[in-house]
């Protein structure tokens, strides 16, 4: 009886997203032992937030939903803590809630609306960890200044560079081969 449930859910939980078909073709039918497969138009993978349309915007927003809520879950003991300095702060705010957001950013093509999205959460959570107000009316980039933390943009374009830097050197140890010690012998 167990045997039969967990082959259930297992088929259950089988899905298929196809990507980048031609709306007069009907979708193909897989099926795995006489049950079909769903077609889905949004699945998460790695977690990552696939969708038939190729848009970025759902994983940008559960991205930003994601590290919401690790801010959220950290205020009050880090990032509204008095006792603890700006420094500190920061620290956990670009290892727990930045590496949340940019989960994946290296092979993303980012549009000027992700951009904004990504970067109005960054400068909240600044703005927050600051303790200032929107009404006090204090410029970007004199937020950004006093956080000691660059805008989102080129924080996404250096983890860009340093993945395509990664990938260069990888291609480039392939093509040369094994290294090659070489050391002088003396001789007498």
């Amino acid at each position: 009886m167990y045997t039969v449930v967990l082959v259930l859910l297992l088929i259950i939980k089988r899905q298929i997203l196809q990507q980048c078909t031609s709306p007069n073709l009907a979708p193909p039918v897989f099926n795995i032992k006489d049950c079909p497969i769903a077609n889905v138009d949004e699945f998460v993978y790695l977690g990552t937030v696939l969708n038939s349309k190729l848009d970025l915007s759902p994983d940008i927003q559960r991205r930003v939903r994601l590290a919401s809520f690790a801010f959220g879950r950290l205020s009050q003991r880090v990032f509204l803590n008095r006792n603890l300095n700006l420094k500190t702060k920061m620290a956990v705010y670009m290892a727990v809630c930045v590496s949340t957001l940019l989960y994946g950013c290296e092979a993303w093509v980012l549009y000027r609306r992700h951009i904004k999205t990504l970067e109005q959460f960054h400068i909240s959570c600044l703005q927050r960890m600051l303790r200032l107000r929107s009404w006090d009316k204090v410029p970007l980039v004199e937020i950004r200044h006093r956080a000691h933390c660059l805008s989102m943009e080129a924080i996404i374009a250096e983890r860009q560079l340093r993945w395509t830097g990664h990938i260069w050197r990888a291609i480039w140890r392939i093509k040369r081969g094994p290294k090659v010690y070489w050391r002088t012998v003396q001789t007498f």
